[in-house]
């Protein structure tokens, strides 16, 4: 899966987030990136701050997760199915 912003004020985002067995990785972040996983009741299941340009989020229950992505006072969310 790629998530992409052609929007975004600070030029292109895109971010790579391959699913494997163990949850899905984020890739391509900017240091200090914050994620967020939310279930869809809203309930926020999982916080990280990126320390490298990849995120390893570990989703083992199979379902629909929403991963936001927040840098730099800019936010993009993506729906993952696992």
């Amino acid at each position: 899966n790629v998530v992409s912003d052609p929007n975004s004020p600070t030029g292109y985002s895109m971010y790579s987030v391959p699913v494997t067995p163990d949850g899905v990785v984020v890739e391509n972040l900017d240091v200090n990136s914050v994620l967020n996983v939310y279930d869809l009741s809203g309930n926020k299941i999982i916080s990280r701050t990126a320390a490298s340009s990849s995120v390893a989020l570990p989703l083992s229950k199979k379902g629909i997760y929403l991963i936001q992505v927040v840098y730099n006072q800019e936010s993009l969310v993506a729906k993952i199915v696992l």
